[in-house]
């Protein structure tokens, strides 16, 4: 049994399914990224899943070749069921039409003689491809699972929805430059490209309606849509360091799963996982191991996280399973209502006790500590900087005091001097003689020195040469 999908698909992996559910047929020769799709049915019945923490699932029995991966499947129900136009009324009582926007807004049209909505459908439909708790016996433990799994549901489908609504801008894009202009684009590309309203209906996909999808036209060209759009890159480009997951479609959970099936329980460790989807996944090395972290945000809260642990448990910190309550101490808690590491994969509430119970506040992340801690250190060298130039200005009016006895010194001196030169020109002038200028006195002084260091010699021989007469004289005595 087969029913049929419009979704978008890899350009990689489309193919065609043929009317025998086991057989696939090779891809065409012109590949249709956004055309229709058969999903087909599990073969072997439907697929165990289990709950994982507040917003994902993980497969009860993984496999790396299984291609009913939750993700696209329920990308293709949601699109299947897509809403028709609604209509409802404004703040002031008019009746005006939209298309549905968010998950919550396939409750609100109905369709059929049994007047079931679309999200009531999306439900069926999804669990009619996997299941929760059917190896339970216990009834109350399975009611429970149950319970859990759909509570889970609601947000697994709010998150794709959201997702779904953001790719069908981008995917009308791709195709205006692959079908229309003939110049294909990929998606970094398509986001930051914009289309006319004309443009944008020549984009309509297969699994929304006429009206839907000029509603949705119009929201992409309306003066609030671009404010906020423009607002939203504004953010974005501000920040230069964004901790963004490289690691594909897969969430956390999936990615876990993933890693263990490929490298191992030992590689799928939750911050072994983290690190790989920051890092991204194909730069994982031949042993599972985690590239480098290109987000030195991400890695901040690896680094946090481990410092966390290792103060927690310094014997065996490394070998320690994934410490919920380290993790919401050291790098914060929950600022903006997520988890730093993990978030979807962990149960907040669970958490949030813990920490409470054991009366930890964490207003502050390990990184946060240790810049305070640099913070008072560079604190306490101020505050002995402050002592030394303290002292120094001590000094510094000291040698002022001195300064200030050398300037008196220094005008004395040179009343002095001054007072000499004028007695030295009366002198010339009373004795009717020129009075030299300055290099006539360096002359003269240069070869009264000259002088001075000839004599000397001459002196010196001259008494040489007596010591020399008297000696002889001596000898001759002899």
């Amino acid at each position: 049994m087969t029913r049929s999908f419009n979704h978008r698909v890899d350009e990689q992996s489309l193919v065609r399914s043929s009317a025998n559910a086991n057989v696939i047929e090779p891809p065409t020769e012109e590949k249709t990224v956004r055309g229709r799709t058969k999903l087909k049915r599990p073969r072997n019945g439907r697929i165990a899943i289990i709950p994982l923490g507040d917003k994902q699932f993980e497969y009860a029995n993984y496999s790396l070749d299984d291609k009913m991966k939750m993700g696209p499947v329920l990308g293709a129900i949601l699109k299947h069921e897509y809403p028709a136009i609604i209509k409802e009324k404004d703040c002031a009582g008019v009746e005006v039409e939209r298309h549905a926007f968010y998950w919550r807004d396939y409750s609100l049209v109905e369709r059929g003689d049994d007047q079931t909505t679309a999200a009531d459908r999306v439900r069926n439909e999804f669990w009619s491809f996997y299941s929760v708790g059917e190896n339970i016996e216990d009834e109350a433990e399975c009611e429970q699972l149950k319970e859990e799994a759909d509570r889970i549901f609601e947000k697994y489908a709010a998150n794709q929805c959201r997702s779904m609504m953001y790719q069908s801008r981008v995917d009308a894009v791709k195709f205006f430059y692959r079908k229309i202009l003939k110049r294909p684009i990929k998606d970094p590309q398509a986001r930051k490209k914009e289309l006319t309203f004309e443009q944008y209906l020549k984009c309509k996909p297969e699994w929304i309606t006429d009206g839907s999808w000029e509603s949705m036209c119009k929201y992409w060209c309306c003066a609030e849509y671009r404010k906020k759009r423009k607002l939203g890159q504004g953010s974005r480009y501000k920040s230069d360091d964004v901790a963004q997951n490289r690691g594909g479609s897969r969430p956390l959970g999936e990615t876990q799963q993933f890693l263990k099936a490929k490298f191992g329980p030992a590689k799928a460790t939750t911050i072994n996982t983290y690190c790989c989807m920051k890092a991204g996944i194909k730069n994982c090395d031949n042993t599972g191991n985690s590239g480098p972290i290109p987000s030195q945000r991400a890695q901040q809260r690896v680094d946090d996280y481990n410092g966390g642990l290792q103060a927690a448990y310094p014997d065996d910190w490394q070998e320690r399973p994934f410490d919920g309550k380290v993790m919401y101490d050291s790098t914060g808690g929950m600022p903006h209502g997520r988890m730093a590491i993990a978030d979807g994969v962990v149960k907040k509430a669970d958490i949030v006790g813990a920490a409470r119970a054991s009366n930890i506040r964490p207003c502050n992340s390990m990184s946060y500590q240790n810049l305070k801690r640099r913070f008072d250190e560079t604190i306490e060298i101020n505050r002995n900087l402050e002592k030394d130039n303290a002292v120094l200005k001590k000094d510094n009016a000291v040698l002022k005091k001195d300064n200030a006895v050398l300037k008196k010194n220094n005008v004395v001196l040179n009343r002095r001097l001054n007072r000499s030169d004028r007695l030295i020109e009366v002198l010339y002038s009373k004795l009717q003689m020129e009075m030299p200028d300055d290099e006539e006195m360096e002359e003269q002084d240069g070869e009264e020195q000259e002088d001075g260091m000839e004599g000397a010699a001459l002196d010196g021989s001259s008494h040489a040469s007596a010591d020399v007469h008297n000696s002889m004289s001596d000898q001759e005595v002899v």
